[in-house]
């Protein structure tokens, strides 16, 4: 059975249709116009698929996971509030739900920032239909979808300041706007131990000649040297 976006609004979890079947999806996406484009894509290319939310709020999306269960959400290029698709796929990941990341503009930097954030897929939101039913039912299925990968590995700038994976995914997450716990929780490892990636961060741009102390300087770092978009 399909579920339109008018009545995924109106639906509380609990009333959704219990004949329904197929996979159950969560669309985060703030411009009205937009996240109803992606629903009525979703409508077309996947109709057994439940759309158990449908709204702008990765808080109340957040809630409707834990409700009801999700097999996997799709991030608009807008979320409610100061939260961006990188947020939102490691709040996603943190509860075991993989993400299709939608942007306007698919860069390394974009696609890096999220997949270390925890997202599966990351493809262009004005990409054919065809191609993006695919990328989400890859990711319903386990698999991942970021279709400029090559670009990724060919075109990633190297940086005279070697990170190793654990301080490269730590500022990227904190940078991003997360606490140091989150980043904790979210690469399952102590505040303290984040703390000391982070530390260990500054001590190496410090000896390359910066000094980025504050949060606002780390992202402009994390920024200048492409890890975020």
């Amino acid at each position: 059975m399909t579920i339109t976006v008018s009545s995924v609004q109106a639906l509380l979890p609990s009333q959704a249709p219990s004949g329904a079947e197929g996979p159950r999806l969560v669309i985060v996406e703030a411009q009205p116009l937009m996240r109803e484009g992606i629903a009525a894509r979703i409508n077309a290319g996947l109709p057994s698929a439940r759309l158990v939310y449908v709204g702008g709020s990765l808080h109340a999306a957040l809630e409707v996971v834990m409700a009801t269960g999700c097999d996997s959400a799709i991030i608009g290029t807008r979320c409610e509030g100061p939260i961006t698709e990188v947020v939102a796929a490691s709040a996603f990941a943190m509860h075991g739900i993989p993400s299709v990341v939608l942007v306007e503009r698919p860069s390394v930097q974009g696609m890096e920032a999220a997949l270390i954030a925890g997202a599966a897929g990351y493809i262009a939101n004005d990409c054919a239909g065809d191609e993006f039913i695919r990328a989400v039912e890859t990711v319903i299925n386990g698999g991942s979808w970021a279709p400029i990968v090559e670009m990724y590995r060919t075109g990633l700038k190297s940086t005279s300041v070697q990170l190793s994976a654990q301080e490269r995914r730590a500022l990227v997450l904190y940078a991003s706007g997360m606490t140091q716990d989150a980043v904790g929780r979210r690469m399952g490892i102590k505040p303290c131990t984040v703390k000391h990636y982070l530390d260990r961060v500054r001590e190496k741009y410090a000896q390359a000649g910066l000094a980025p102390r504050t949060k606002l300087e780390l992202h402009a770092l994390a920024r200048k040297e492409g890890l975020l978009p």
